[in-house]
């Protein structure tokens, strides 16, 4: 029945449905194929650009971590209280206070610290100097990079060493 209607046509008209029908083929394809392979292409090489991004400022920081470790720290003793008061007035020193959002206890000889937006050299001089005197100690420690460039957010789990 189709091939009766189609040997009908007029020669010109056939090649004006023909091209048609490829055209459309072409843009289907175009549309459920490679529109999406293109978008997701493009998607995964934001994430990687957003990876070596994470990936440089985490290198410089390791290299601020190693600077600050062959320096000796401050070695600035805490002022003496419960670990939680030392941790929060040892914050509030360094002008991270408004930085601290969270102080939780986890016993009495651990806190948990969560900090947001705070610069990463201060970031990184706090807890060099909370550390250097031997009484506290980092048993956890997760930075991540915050929105702006050279901040920081960090959640640390600080014990008592003594």
């Amino acid at each position: 029945m189709i091939n009766h209607w189609w040997q009908q046509r007029p020669p010109r008209e056939r090649l004006l449905i023909g091209s048609a029908a490829l055209l459309l083929l072409l843009l289907l394809a175009d549309t459920l194929l490679w529109s999406p392979y293109w978008a997701e292409r493009e998607l995964l090489q934001q994430r990687v650009d957003e990876q070596q991004q994470t990936l440089h400022w985490m290198r410089g920081a390791a290299v601020e971590i190693a600077q600050l470790r062959g320096s000796g720290g401050s070695g600035v003793p805490l002022a003496g209280g419960s670990l939680l008061a030392q941790v929060d007035s040892s914050a509030k020193r360094q002008g991270l206070g408004s930085m601290v959002k969270r102080v939780q206890p986890n016993s009495s000889s651990s806190v948990q610290v969560w900090l947001e937006q705070a610069p990463l050299d201060k970031l990184l001089r706090w807890i060099d100097q909370i550390t250097a005197s031997g009484t506290i100690r980092i048993a956890g420690l997760v930075l991540d990079r915050a929105d702006r460039p050279g901040m920081a957010n960090a959640r640390l789990v600080l014990e008592s060493g003594e």
